[in-house]
Formats: C-alpha cells, sequence, structure tokens
C-alpha cells in the first residue's frame, strides 16, 4: 500500500494543471511536431526518473544523495517551489476555473482549510484522488478523440511531418521535462520511506506524458481547436463542467503532493514541519490572487535550479558507485 501511496504522490505531483493548459501552449507555439518531442523527453525522463527513485529508496530521499551543501540548497528550493508550482499556480488555476461560474471565490476559502485538514490524511486521499482524476479525464478525452477518429491518422501523421524544426523540439522537450518533472528529485522524495522501484519512476513519466498529455495533444489535433475548453465543447455538451472538474482535481492532487515535498525538506532544514504546513495552508488563499503567468514564470527558474542540483548529484553519486 505504502508503494502505491508514493507512486500516486509522485504522479499527482506530476500531472497538474499542466498536462490540460500547458500542452496547449505547447502546440501553439512548437506546432503539431512538437508533441513528438514531447514523447522524447518522456523515453529521457523515464531512465532519469528510474534512477531517481532507486537512489531515493537507497538514500533515504533526494538529500540523502547530495552532500550537506547541495542538499540544503535543494531543501530550500523545494520549499519555494511548493509555494509556487504547488501553491500558486495550481489554486490560481482552480480560482480561473470556478470564476465563469460565479464560484472563484470558493477556492480561497476552502482550499487553505482543506489542504490543513487533509495533510494528517494526505497519502490515502492521493491514492484515491490520482486514479479518480485520470479516469474522469482521460475517459472525457477519450471520448472526443474516439468522436472525431476519423482525424487520428491525419493528427499522427501531422506530428511527425512537423516534428524535424527546432521550434518543434524546443516546445516539446521543455514542456516534457517541465511536466513529468524527471530530475527535479520530487520522485525521490516521495519514495523517501524506502518503498519503491526503478519502474514505479517509468510509470509515473508514462503516465504523465505518455497518457494524460497525449490524450490532451489528441483531443486538440483531432478537433483542431486550440483550446482544451473549446476541443470538450466539440463533443461534450457540459464540456465547462468537466473541464472544472479535471482541473480542481488535477490542482488539488498537486497542492497535496507538494505540501508532502516541502513538509520533508522543512524537516531536513529542522524547520518545524506543523509550523510549515500551517504557513502553507494559510499562504494558499493570498497566493491564489496571484496571476498564473506570473507564479508560473517564478517556478521555471527554481525547476532549472532544481533540475541542475539533483541530477548533478546523482552523477556523482552514480559514478562514485
Amino acid at each position: 500500500m505504502k508503494r502505491f501511496i508514493n507512486i500516486c504522490t509522485s504522479i499527482a505531483g506530476s500531472v497538474g494543471t499542466g498536462n490540460i493548459f500547458g500542452v496547449a501552449i505547447c502546440i501553439a507555439s512548437g506546432g503539431p511536431g512538437a508533441v513528438l518531442w514531447l514523447w522524447v523527453s518522456a523515453i529521457i525522463g523515464m531512465a532519469v526518473k528510474g534512477t531517481e527513485v532507486s537512489l531515493g529508496v537507497r538514500y533515504g530521499g533526494a538529500m540523502g544523495y547530495m552532500d550537506e551543501r547541495a542538499a540544503r540548497v535543494f531543501a530550500a528550493l523545494i520549499l519555494f517551489s511548493s509555494m509556487t508550482v504547488g501553491g500558486a499556480v495550481q489554486v490560481g488555476a482552480m480560482t480561473e476555473a470556478l470564476r465563469p461560474m460565479g464560484a472563484g471565490f470558493l477556492v480561497p476559502l476552502t482550499v487553505p482549510f482543506l489542504a490543513l485538514v487533509m495533510s494528517r490524511r494526505r497519502g490515502r486521499a492521493l491514492a484515491l484522488l490520482t486514479p479518480v482524476m485520470a479516469i474522469i479525464y482521460l475517459a472525457a478525452a477519450w471520448y472526443v478523440i474516439f468522436v472525431h477518429r476519423e482525424n487520428i491518422l491525419p493528427a499522427l501523421a501531422e506530428i511527425f511531418r512537423s516534428a524535424l524544426t527546432p521550434r518543434a523540439a524546443i516546445a516539446g522537450l521543455t514542456k516534457g521535462m517541465m511536466s513529468h518533472e524527471a530530475g527535479l528529485g520530487t520522485a525521490a522524495l516521495a519514495h523517501s520511506d524506502g518503498e519503491g522501484k526503478p519502474i514505479d519512476g517509468t510509470i509515473e513519466v508514462a503516465a504523465d506524458t505518455l497518457v494524460v498529455s497525449t490524450a490532451t495533444a489528441l483531443m486538440l489535433l483531432t478537433t483542431g481547436e486550440s483550446t482544451p475548453l473549446a476541443a470538450l465543447a466539440a463533443a461534450i455538451p457540459m464540456a465547462r463542467e468537466v473541464l472544472a472538474a479535471s482541473i480542481l482535481l488535477f490542482a488539488f492532487s498537486s497542492v497535496l503532493s507538494w505540501q508532502s515535498y516541502g513538509e520533508k525538506c522543512a524537516d531536513y532544514l529542522k524547520i518545524d514541519s506543523k509550523a510549515y504546513i500551517l504557513a502553507f495552508s494559510v499562504l494558499l488563499a493570498p497566493l491564489s490572487l496571484l496571476p498564473v503567468d506570473l507564479a508560473a514564470a517564478l517556478s521555471d527558474p527554481v525547476n532549472i535550479a532544481l533540475a541542475s542540483v539533483n541530477i548533478l548529484a546523482m552523477i556523482k553519486k552514480c559514478r562514485s558507485k
């Protein structure tokens, strides 16, 4: 059960609103060919994340295979990233999803309370939320794809035909690496209790990129629409409600997952974990007022720094064996 919870925690942390809106932005900036590079990033990410899980299990988390200085920098970056990637970006997306229905004000009122209350049962909550959110969104996306099934082969042909451009490669690789989080060290944190195998990292990347992101991409390309809402509306009458439900589940599960990463890093830095969880939950309300674009912009350089610290530590540890 612990191993399943760890897998769900890692998947929930990486599968978020980026798998819906991020894929649309990726295709808009890189063209259909960017999807092929999403898949390439997933293949690379499977190997990286498998190694990350293996080291995390063996050394008790990401900080365990780093030297003290790198570990402290890494832990501090995770704390900040939990507020941006796991906080501001996700609660902002939830607010935007509910605003057209006149219910955006509910996010800063309820999500901080739920995050605080559910922190004690976070693992079980993620074990339930992760499969449910995947089933709801994937069922809707593949229904749309099925309705427009005559466009599947032309869409795949366009992906391969337009892939060999710098624009497609940059958009796909960048979005892919930021989506499945391979190399950021989060999987090592998720499996820091010693429960996990390298194959778990492969499963996590496949679920994020090859399943969820691919479903979004094919839904957009088979319908010819530029936004997930418009694509869903091409076959589903209650498209806005389905999309809102998916975003709420994706985003809240990411909040809980990043909360767990932050708690572990707070403990490493000798910050009271209960104080961190309280601060994290309380800050979700004002963070929900930040523009999502600003929060995402803050998270990008932090993710790059995280990957740099973590991958360098992984290479050093693997070489020293």
